[in-house]
């Protein structure tokens, strides 16, 4: 005997069954970033937060600005780069929270990084990191 067949739900027309797009596709419609930038997203946000005091201090202690004030005057001194700690392990010290924060965060455009809130950090963050998600869709 087979098991009973509910009636059938015809989708609207013009509506498109999400498994018919592609994975991609649909994260981009959604305006969802994919694991890797999330990830990313995350990070920087935990950045914005200890160097702007909001983050608990077991946080903060391990993201330290490069711009030391005894420094020369030059051109980089006043970048809001952070100090990228030395390690040894090259396959597990760059993933460190304390290295890979500093390595994304000086790798970010200067207009993202000097947000003056965080809510404008947040926006301009995940914009820069949908457009490097999804460099060939526009």
């Amino acid at each position: 005997m087979s098991a009973p067949v509910g009636p059938k739900r015809s989708r609207p027309s013009g509506v498109s069954s999400e498994s018919s797009l592609p994975h991609h596709r649909r994260t981009y419609q959604l305006h969802w970033l994919l694991a890797p930038e999330r990830i990313l997203y995350k990070t920087a946000f935990l950045a914005y937060k200890a160097l702007h005091g909001g983050a608990p201090h077991y946080l903060s202690s391990l993201v330290h600005v490069a711009d030391v004030p005894d420094r020369r005057a030059l051109r980089s001194a006043g970048s809001n780069r952070l100090l990228i700690p030395p390690f040894k392990l090259s396959t597990v010290g760059g993933r460190a929270f304390p290295v890979a924060v500093a390595q994304f965060w000086n790798r970010l455009p200067d207009n993202v990084k000097s947000a003056n809130s965080l809510s404008a950090f947040r926006q301009k963050l995940k914009c820069t990191l949908f457009q490097q998600s999804f460099p060939d869709i526009s």
